[in-house]
């Protein structure tokens, strides 16, 4: 199930700049939104894509194939976190850009989806208490 996983994220990840263009992200010359915004949320998304999301799973991979399953847990937690930023920009972003017109809003929202669950996921992962921690005699 992981080299599942580990292959769809590399294969999406390399693949993350190339579709992200007006076109592909179906803008109009009606649309609120100038082709020059659309910068914005390639930069967002380019960089979760190519660094942040393929470094997680690479990250979490060595750790596996160290065999520290702990710290591999903690990779792929942060990895599968980034995999949900899309479905996070837009549970996000669709009320907000109800709330208010402004398109920068909204676009900045590609930023913070893969920020927000990337925090979320490192919460969740120091809160936990360490499995091996010594037990202190009282």
């Amino acid at each position: 199930m992981g080299y599942l996983y580990l292959s769809a994220v590399f294969l999406e990840g390399s693949a993350g700049l190339w579709g992200l263009s007006p076109s592909f992200l179906r803008y109009s010359a009606s649309s609120r939104f100038s082709p020059n915004q659309f910068f914005l949320v390639m930069v967002g998304f380019g960089t979760l894509a190519l660094e942040v999301w393929l470094l997680t799973a690479a990250l979490a991979f060595a750790r596996a194939r160290q065999r520290r399953f702990d710290e591999h847990r903690a990779w792929m937690m942060r990895s599968y976190s980034l995999t949900f930023a899309a479905a996070t920009v837009r549970l996000a972003g669709l009320p907000i850009l109800v709330l208010t017109p402004d398109p920068i809003v909204a676009i900045t929202c590609a930023f913070w989806s893969w920020i927000l669950n990337l925090v979320v996921a490192e919460w969740l992962i120091r809160r936990r208490p360490a499995v091996d921690a010594p037990q202190t005699a009282s």
